[in-house]
């Protein structure tokens, strides 16, 4: 059935590679982006919603724009609200109509981090602005029947932390990782086809797509060494990164995977698997 599918953050990494996808399809695809110069029409979330572009009416509006860098929405809190809270509540209330669906992109950084495998019915308890602003966005969602898809780590071919370490490692210079600070990796065509899945069966609620382990970053280091035949000698293990919670050497950042994910077998490899995948299909490291 055709749908009018308007996406958020277009020219973003989630957003273009979703556009991509949908672009083949039967659906009339609409995208904004805040990129001077883009060939979409531009789109600021903080601007006065009278300088919007106008479209038809919208059968699923997908939001992939947001701020996300955990630091920088901690240094900048009023800038993360406007854009991670405020900046939803405008969306919907310029766009949305009775029978537009909402998809909001939501991140493990809701929870406590306590405790691994959290199931979508456990109790928010975020840990910091992020996660806060990204609880209250989707109090939003859920109030406009929508859509909220929680993931953990994404990665692409061009993930640059990746690249710059396997760059360094292949040039024997040293790399620092941290040992306190753990990721869950997802691939980023298991969320597109998530996503894609979701505007085909009309999914609602909450929906968890996460790894299915955790690895701390040094180890990741470590794994990539071994398969690129690397000095591991050259990776710096030391605690650091954004983790500033008294008492907590580790927080969890794996979710219960939802059983609609499983029901339909999206590809959710484990943290080896993923790093393989990446030296794989990263064309520099090809030899």
């Amino acid at each position: 059935m055709h749908k009018n599918i308007f996406i958020i953050g277009v020219d973003g990494l989630i957003g273009s590679s979703l556009f991509n996808i949908l672009e083949s399809t039967e659906h009339k695809i609409f995208g904004t982006s805040k990129r001077l110069g883009s060939k979409f029409p531009y789109l600021d979330i903080t601007d006065d919603e009278g300088r919007w572009p106008e479209f038809d009416e919208l059968d699923i509006i997908v939001i992939c724009a947001g701020l996300t860098k955990i630091k920088q929405c901690q240094e900048n809190q009023s800038l993360s609200y406007a854009i991670n809270v405020e900046g939803v509540e405008k969306i919907i209330s310029k766009y949305k109509s009775s029978k537009t669906k909402i998809i909001f992109l939501s991140s493990s950084h809701v929870f406590s981090g306590k405790i691994g495998f959290v199931k979508e019915t456990e109790k928010v308890e975020p840990l910091n602005i992020y996660g806060t602003h990204k609880a209250l966005a989707e109090n939003i969602i859920l109030n406009n029947n929508g859509l909220i898809i929680r993931v953990t780590k994404v990665i692409d071919p061009n993930f640059p932390l990746f690249i710059d370490w396997i760059s360094k490692l292949k040039s024997g210079k040293k790399i620092v990782a941290y040992n306190n600070l753990f990721a869950s990796l997802v691939p980023l065509e298991s969320l597109i086809k998530t996503i894609c899945l979701a505007i085909k069966n009309d999914w609602n609620g909450i929906v968890h797509l996460s790894g299915p382990e955790d690895t701390a970053y040094d180890e990741i280091a470590i794994i990539l060494a071994r398969k690129l035949k690397c000095n591991n000698e050259l990776i710096i293990s030391t605690a650091g990164g954004n983790i500033q919670i008294l008492g907590l050497f580790k927080v969890n950042t794996t979710l219960n995977i939802s059983s609609i994910i499983k029901d339909y077998n999206i590809y959710l490899p484990n943290t080896e698997k993923v790093l393989s995948d990446f030296i794989s299909t990263t064309s520099f490291v090809k030899v």
